[in-house]
């Protein structure tokens, strides 16, 4: 009775609370959902504009939509592995499945992207709300969503958002274990460890999340709370889809060290050449904006929490821990590449996530210098995300790529372009492979150079050679190497940056 008589008294004060919290929290995030529909879906097929990397993922989605294969076709009826493709099936299978239901096109197939992104967004929001409290959250959120290369990565189909939304449900999962004095439930073990093997899954970049969790496992987890048995659950729940992209993404003739080698050196260089590479990459660091932007956030976050340790104030919670060095893991990782700055996009994820916390640190250390300023200093921080939102949205409405290519029109030339193309005549995409999600139905084959190590469909040349395909299709600027290479073929006309070739009459 007494006990109850308690809980009412605290009720009303804590759902006052509650109500008020709400009262601007939820109208703030409906306005910000709306805004983020509408940007994540307007000219969704034009921009970002179809690319390779989107094309060999399509390309393997419509595959398994149409025939069942986990491959790469090089000919009418001829297929190869796609062991190479560097994204796995959580993000092909759930296109090629959509492809099956709605149709092959670019629409469906970053409808389902744009799922992915909006998952991630709401992960983002909650686990930032569960670190920096409301406002914190909706200030976090509002610097991710304003970040043009979330839109540039996520409207598209690649493995960048999928794998870091359940990156996210790790990191949530960790987060509430430690609330929970690191007494967790099996439920929660699962959870982490399926989560773990879905982001690895999706992309072999996240790899480097294992490291990570084994340091901060070392590291924050209570040596009294430690157990074999949830060690050994965790990496049961890990295998199982990890297992599953093994069966899915290999093919009987390939080989999984070889195929690995490909994810460990994607460029393909030679030793010699990999410590320049590496020196150019760290440079970047130094002369390009955007790549100083990472720096600085990635400098701010490690130094903050080095104040956090000189201050007695045990930095390393496990959550974060995990984020931070997998962010270190994958700038360490983004020096071997060829330096696209798509390769250290996860860490600037990592590094917004955390942001209010680190500003908040570095607020405290300044006010100890400071007293005077202290409350200032509190308050300049809200002011220093918003002003940071303010300017990534001009950038991204303003500058970006992603706005720049809202006036392109290469998805609708294409599909222009086969709507009324002959079903009867057969088509050569030469090293363009997104154009085949356009080619949907009619006889084509293919060569691709994905790599100078990496060639796909290297004896279909000799097709082009023999005049067999009735047209030709690549880039423009490949036109002008290759035309004394298929003398058999003259230029017909050229849509977008794309030429199209037809046989000369006999």
């Amino acid at each position: 009775m007494s006990k109850n008589f308690l809980v009412e008294r605290v009720l009303p004060t804590e759902q006052i609370e509650t109500d008020k919290k709400r009262n601007y929290e939820y109208p703030i995030l409906l306005l910000l959902l709306c805004i983020f529909l509408a940007f994540s879906f307007y000219k969704l097929t034009e921009s970002p504009k179809t690319w390779y990397d989107e094309g060999i993922l399509t390309q393997v989605a419509m595959n398994i939509a149409a025939e069942g294969k986990y491959m790469i076709q090089i000919a009418p009826e001829k297929f190869v592995s796609a062991g190479f493709v560097s994204t796995g099936y959580p993000v092909i299978y759930p296109v090629g499945l959509a492809f099956h239901y709605f149709g092959m096109n670019l629409f469906v197939a970053r409808f389902v992207t744009v799922i992915y992104l909006l998952l991630f967004m709401t992960l983002f929001y909650i686990l930032a709300r569960r670190l920096h409290g409301v406002w914190g959250g909706i200030l976090a959120a509002s610097v991710m969503a304003s970040f043009a290369p979330l839109f540039g990565h996520g409207r598209n189909v690649l493995g960048e958002i999928p794998g870091l939304f359940f990156l996210l449900i790790v990191l949530y999962q960790l987060s509430k274990i430690a609330q929970q004095n690191f007494t967790a439930s099996p439920y929660s073990i699962a959870i982490t460890g399926f989560a773990t093997g879905l982001a690895v899954s999706t992309k072999p970049i996240f790899m480097l999340l294992l490291p990570a969790l084994f340091v901060a496992y070392l590291w924050s987890w209570p040596r009294e709370t430690r157990s074999i048995k949830k060690l050994v659950a965790f990496f049961i729940c890990f295998l199982i889809p990890v297992g599953i992209w093994v069966v899915t993404q290999f093919d009987n003739g390939d080989s999984i060290a070889s195929m690995l080698s490909i994810y460990s050196n994607p460029a393909g260089y030679s030793p010699a050449s990999l410590l320049h590479i590496i020196l150019g990459n760290v440079r970047r660091f130094f002369t390009e904006w955007k790549a100083i932007y990472m720096l600085v956030l990635w400098g701010a976050w490690v130094i903050s929490f080095g104040i956090r340790w000189a201050r007695g104030k045990k930095p390393f919670e496990i959550a974060e821990l995990v984020a931070i060095l997998f962010a270190t893991f994958v700038l360490a990782a983004y020096v071997r590449t060829e330096g696209w700055y798509r390769y250290f996009f996860l860490a600037e994820v990592m590094a917004f996530l955390y942001l209010p916390r680190l500003l908040h640190t570095w607020a405290i250390e300044l006010g100890r210098w400071i007293p005077s300023s202290t409350k200032f200093l509190q308050y300049a921080t809200y002011v220093f995300l918003v002003l940071l939102v303010l300017g990534q949205s001009y950038y991204l409405g303003a500058h970006s790529w992603i706005v720049a290519d809202f006036t392109r029109h290469r998805t609708e030339g294409l599909e222009n372009y086969f709507l009324h193309f002959d079903k009867s005549k057969s088509v050569f995409i030469y090293n363009v492979p997104e154009v085949a999600l356009f080619a949907n139905g009619v006889s084509y084959y293919q060569y691709l150079e994905v790599k100078q190590y990496l060639v796909v469909g290297q004896n279909e040349i000799r097709e082009l050679d023999d005049g067999r395909p009735d047209f030709l299709i690549l880039f423009a600027d490949e036109w002008e190497k290759t035309l004394a290479r298929f003398p058999r073929y003259q230029k017909q006309e050229v849509i977008d940056e794309y030429v199209i070739a037809a046989k000369k009459p006999a």
